[in-house]
């Protein structure tokens, strides 16, 4: 019953260590006026070239009002563009410039040892217990 009680604390735990990671990470590779946050967006950005603020919204799993500001940042600083649709010009589109492009497979290797040091000692079989159950109290969240 205790390990119960205590699930949302230790994930609470576990992201503000992975946020410290990364802070750290992207301040070693010169990068530090990048949060994780930001990183997630580039990263569905990336994915998905020509996102309009709705779909970048659901790709990350934030709403609008928390995108917003992440996204004007990123274009205030050079990593993404934003420019209106050939096909709907009340639609903007929001893309990665050669800036954030450049700097790709940097977040790439930061992200790859985090999940290196996050995984390091858990058995391959865990691993995909852990992912499972993980995206299950997701969608169990309405995810």
């Amino acid at each position: 019953m205790q390990a119960r009680r205590n699930i949302l604390n230790l994930m609470s735990k576990v992201r503000s260590r992975a946020f410290l990671f990364l802070e750290k990470e992207l301040a070693a590779a010169g990068v530090a006026d990048l949060s994780p946050a930001h990183g997630d967006v580039l990263f569905a950005a990336a994915r998905n070239p020509g996102s309009d603020m709705r779909q970048l919204a659901a790709l990350t799993g934030r709403d609008k009002s928390t995108l917003t500001p992440l996204v004007e940042r990123l274009v205030r600083d050079g990593y993404l563009l934003r420019q209106s649709s050939a096909a709907d010009r009340r639609r903007a589109e929001i893309s990665l410039t050669p800036k954030s492009e450049k700097l790709r497979p940097r977040l790439i290797k930061i992200g790859m040892k985090l999940e290196r040091r996050m995984l390091d000692g858990v058995a391959e079989g865990d691993r995909k217990t852990v992912i499972e159950a993980l995206q299950r109290m997701h969608t169990n969240l309405g995810g």
